[in-house]
C-alpha cells in the first residue's frame, strides 16, 4: 500500500477534528478535457510555450471551473461547521445574512463572503470581489489560424481595447503589454470540440 502523502495525511487529520460537523465544499465538477462540452472556461496558459503553425497556434491551458456551493448547505451553516475552498478549510465562528448574501466569520480572520450566483448556488465573493475556481487541469488545444483574440484594458486602460487576428496572434501573445494570462482574466470558448474565441479581461 503506498503512503499517504503528507498533504493528504493533514487534511485527514484536519478533516477528522470536525467529525460530526457541517462540511461545506465546492460542488464537484467532472470535465473530460479531450472533450470539453460547448461553454466558456476560465484558463491560464504561459505565452512563452506557444507553438505556432501553419494551421494556427498550440496552447497548453490549464483549465478552471467556477467553484459553486449548494445555497441549502450554505444557508445551514452554523458555529462549529467548516467550509473548504481554494484549497483552504475555514471553521465557522460566525454567521451574518442577508438578501443575497452570507458571511462567515465577519471582520475577523477567515472571513469567506457568499453571495447569489443563480437559483439554489452561491459562489465565493473573495478578495477585490473575484471568485474562486478550482483547476481542472491542463491540456494542449489549437487555436485556428482563424481565430484571434480580444484584448480588453491595453496597458491597464479599461477603455483600450484591441483585437488581434488570428495570423498575428502567436506573436502579439509572446510579445503583449502583459505576459498575465490567468483563470481571473482569461477565457476561451469551445464550440464542436474547437477554440472559437479568446478572451483576455480587464480587471482593476
Amino acid at each position: 500500500m503506498k503512503k499517504l502523502s503528507l498533504t493528504l495525511a493533514v487534511a485527514f487529520v484536519a478533516l477528522s477534528a470536525y467529525a460530526g460537523a457541517g462540511i461545506v465544499r465546492p460542488i464537484e465538477v467532472n470535465l473530460d478535457l479531450n472533450q470539453l462540452p460547448n461553454g466558456e472556461y476560465p484558463v491560464s496558459f504561459d505565452p512563452t510555450q506557444i507553438k505556432t503553425t501553419a494551421k494556427g497556434n498550440y496552447i497548453e491551458f490549464e483549465i478552471f471551473t467556477l467553484d459553486l456551493f449548494d445555497s441549502n448547505l450554505v444557508n445551514a451553516l452554523e458555529k462549529g461547521d467548516c467550509i473548504i475552498a481554494d484549497d483552504n478549510m475555514i471553521e465557522v465562528k460566525t454567521v451574518k445574512k442577508e438578501e443575497g448574501y452570507v458571511s462567515v466569520n465577519y471582520g475577523m480572520e477567515g472571513m469567506t463572503d457568499f453571495e447569489t450566483y443563480d437559483k439554489g448556488h452561491y459562489r465565493i465573493c473573495a478578495e477585490d470581489d473575484f471568485p474562486t475556481y478550482t483547476s481542472q487541469g491542463k491540456v494542449k488545444l489549437l487555436v485556428p489560424i482563424t481565430v484571434g483574440m480580444t484584448d480588453n484594458g491595453i496597458d491597464g486602460d479599461p477603455m483600450k481595447t484591441k483585437v488581434v487576428k488570428g495570423s498575428k496572434l502567436g506573436y502579439y501573445l509572446r510579445n503583449s503589454w502583459s505576459n498575465e494570462f490567468f483563470q481571473f482574466n482569461t477565457t476561451i470558448t469551445i464550440k464542436n470540440g474547437k477554440v472559437t474565441k479568446l478572451t483576455r479581461n480587464y480587471i482593476p
